[in-house]
């Protein structure tokens, strides 16, 4: 399933197996790893890590592992769903996709293969598109405010009160997205039983 998927996407990048060393942030990989590389040397690998949901689809995440001083590849951040990896993350290294980090994780749209016309399959990828449309909408909206200081690393940015009320409409648009998207994955998983 993993040829398909690099196959329909990514043409002949070559698909490699990545131990899972560490267990940092779920979500956090581009800021995770920059953080590692800051302490222990080497530097980031973006790329796209391949989830599994046997007989309903592939999943490809836009990812990034950490390149030991070594030369090793080591996933250092924890999976959503480890259940849908294992002990090796199946990575595609990908030096196309441009991604603009700096303290805020970017957002990429995910990328699937469908193996199952079941239509709760069909809504829970179609919810998934949406709510990652609507995190990246967000992103770029918030992106817009200049930095005012760091904290822990992170950028905080100052909302001028005149976008305080927008800035809550698309928030509260993202959330309810990521709910909707989590709906769908609890009727899948009741689907798939």
């Amino acid at each position: 399933m993993a040829i398909e998927i690099r196959n329909k996407y990514f043409g002949s990048a070559e698909i490699l197996s990545v131990p899972i060393t560490n267990q940092l942030a779920v979500g956090h990989c581009y800021t995770n790893v920059q953080d590692w590389v800051s302490r222990n040397g080497g530097s980031s690998v973006y790329g796209w890590l391949l989830s599994v949901w046997p007989g309903q689809f592939v999943e490809a995440t836009h990812h990034a592992v950490w390149r030991t001083p070594d030369g090793d590849l080591e996933d250092i951040t924890a999976h959503a769903y480890p259940a849908m990896t294992g002990e090796f993350s199946t990575f595609i290294i990908d030096p196309h996709t441009r991604i603009r980090t700096g303290g805020e994780e970017p957002v990429v749209l995910t990328k699937y293969l469908q193996l199952s016309e079941l239509k709760e399959t069909t809504e829970f990828i179609h919810s998934m598109r949406t709510a990652i449309r609507a995190k990246e909408e967000f992103h770029e909206y918030v992106t817009s405010f200049p930095i005012i200081r760091h904290e822990n690393g992170r950028p905080v940015r100052r909302i001028p009160n005149t976008h305080k009320r927008q800035y809550d409409v698309n928030n509260s648009k993202m959330v309810n997205k990521d709910r909707q998207a989590n709906d769908a994955r609890i009727r899948l998983i009741a689907a798939c039983k």
